[in-house]
């Protein structure tokens, strides 16, 4: 098995078209966990069943495609209600050793 050419620098964990993928896949689960919440109040319970839904989204793929996940909600207190969520992750790819970190903006198409 060879990598695949991509831009990515030599020292970054994206130039393997298969990180790449996961981290991808990665995304669409966390906008897919957030996409319900748009538009409901900014309150500790929808932020609490919103962690639960992302984490709920990631687990199913542990030790499948990652190996490791870390996440925080990045929480505006001044809004009433969510306009837009944005969450930090962290991730382990199945085929790393080393974390990938970024981060992610849903808001209401």
């Amino acid at each position: 098995v060879t990598d695949g050419v991509t831009m990515a620098p030599n020292n970054d964990l994206l130039r393997r078209i298969f990180n790449g993928r996961i981290m991808h896949f990665v995304e669409e689960y966390i906008r897919a966990a957030c996409e319900p919440f748009i538009g409901q109040a900014n309150s500790i319970a929808n932020r609490n069943s919103l962690n639960t839904a992302i984490t709920a989204r990631l687990n199913s793929i542990l030790d499948t495609l990652i190996r490791r996940f870390e996440f925080s909600i990045v929480d505006d207190g001044t809004a009433e209600q969510y306009t837009y969520i944005e969450i930090n992750y962290v991730i382990v790819p199945m085929n790393e050793i080393r974390e990938i970190r970024n981060s992610i903006r849903v808001k209401n198409a």
